[in-house]
């Protein structure tokens, strides 16, 4: 996609996973990106890596998302190192699960927070620089979960659902600014995490119940977030679109 060369986007929670892929998707089609992660530096570093020696540019910073300062001090400095910011992604999450009757307060706490105050940190941090340029698109991962649920992931679905209704808010609210604002709803999608910690046994019924026959890779779901990003879709905004192979239908 032509039109993202030169952008400037903002990937939370991209050492790995989904959001690896999305950075390096991004890249790929020419935009500056900048990731946020909070551990693992050895993955963030080889992301660095790949991405320079394919000649992108990149910057990372290892900060919690859940932090409103850390947040803002890292947006300045992207802001101030290339000048704009064109593109959020909102992906970092975190799921912790058990049933209802088994689930601790710090189970929940923990989700909640992740999951809901960083996309309010990187969103309240971002949208004035969009409002300013009179341009931007924010893309946030939210989960088929938050459209369905699924037994022992209360708080993660709950979380999940909250920002269904926080994509179309937006969506009505910067829509005068020329913002577009979206969410992609994963279903299952094979990362590294989801292959170490996910028994063979929830794999299959997630498999029997997708229309394709296919698990979800991170890919999938960065090819929708480069368009969503792009000026292909810029009529298209409050959307929430599913990556899930019609698992959820």
């Amino acid at each position: 996609m032509n039109d993202l060369k030169g952008k400037v986007g903002v990937v939370s929670g991209a050492a790995r996973g989904i959001g690896k892929a999305i950075v390096k998707d991004l890249c790929q089609n020419g935009v500056k990106v900048a990731f946020s992660y909070r551990e693992r530096t050895d993955l963030a570093r080889d992301l660095i890596n790949e991405v320079k020696n394919s000649g992108g540019e990149i910057l990372s910073f290892m900060i919690d998302a859940a932090d409103f300062k850390q947040v803002s001090k890292m947006v300045k400095e992207v802001y101030r190192h290339f000048g704009k910011i064109d593109i959020l992604v909102n992906n970092v999450g975190l799921s912790c699960g058990s049933p209802i009757w088994k689930m601790s307060e710090d189970e929940w706490d923990k989700v909640m927070l992740v999951n809901l105050k960083s996309f309010y940190n990187h969103i309240r941090n971002v949208v004035p620089i969009f409002i300013k340029q009179q341009e931007g698109k924010i893309i946030n991962i939210t989960s088929v979960l938050g459209l369905r649920g699924r037994v022992g992931q209360l708080n993660y679905a709950l979380a999940k659902s909250i920002l269904v209704g926080l994509t179309k808010t937006l969506a009505r609210e910067l829509g005068r600014f020329n913002i577009n604002v979206n969410a992609v709803a994963p279903g299952y999608v094979e990362t590294e995490f989801q292959m170490e910690n996910t028994p063979e046994i929830i794999r299959k019924i997630v498999l029997d119940e997708c229309a394709i026959k296919r698990l979800g890779k991170p890919e999938d779901v960065a090819n929708l977030v480069s368009f969503l990003c792009s000026d292909k879709a810029s009529h298209i905004t409050g959307e929430i679109i599913r990556v899930d192979a019609g698992q959820y239908i």
